[in-house]
């Protein structure tokens, strides 16, 4: 693969005389595969550039340490949420654990929900689409924090307060027995 030629100049956006800004060098003349590395490296560099933080206000627990400031971090959200008056929404879901998990895309209006699996990354993992809404996920992020026997790390949106990610790593005898959520795409549906 290291003959092939790719060139770079399209991955940022043209100045006025067609040149790309910072890969100017690599518009002018067709870069062997070799060096794409580097090529790649400032792809994701630029792209690190455009896009924000999307991750939302960050807590951690180990062990039940600072369990009152998550706590009231929960409570905050939940009012969040119960203000905002939110019950027709749609979500992807991630959920699973160190062995890998399932996406799939759930819709939420007025007390009923519809599932749709996606993709499954790793080992599948199962789910039910009533347990998995964002009060359900409040709560069970809650009651995980309560046993004081799991290290928890978590990331609620600002401005609606819905769970964003949630990480839960248990203090068991056996490995590997982390799992977690992640939401993405979250739209409030009219």
């Amino acid at each position: 693969m290291h003959n092939k030629r790719i060139k770079f100049a399209h991955c940022v956006r043209p100045t006025r005389n067609g040149e790309a800004p910072l890969l100017a060098a690599y518009a002018r003349r067709w870069v062997p595969m070799k060096t794409s590395a580097y090529g790649l490296a400032v792809a994701l560099i630029l792209a690190g550039c455009v896009t924000g933080s999307s991750r939302g206000l960050e807590y951690r627990t180990d062990r039940g340490t600072n369990s009152a400031e998550i706590v009231a971090a929960l409570d905050k959200a939940e009012a969040l949420w119960n203000t905002a008056g939110i019950t027709s929404y749609s979500m992807h879901i991630r959920r699973g654990g160190v062995f890998g998990g399932s996406v799939f895309t759930a819709t939420y209006r007025a007390g009923s929900c519809r599932a749709k699996h996606l993709k499954d990354i790793g080992l599948p993992s199962s789910f039910a689409c009533e347990e998995n809404s964002i009060p359900q996920l409040l709560t069970e992020v809650r009651k995980e924090i309560m046993t004081g026997q799991s290290d928890v790390s978590l990331s609620l949106d600002p401005e609606l307060g819905y769970i964003r990610w949630f990480f839960i790593e248990p203090h068991t005898n056996l490995t590997d027995q982390g799992w977690g959520v992640e939401v993405s795409d979250f739209r409030a549906l009219r």
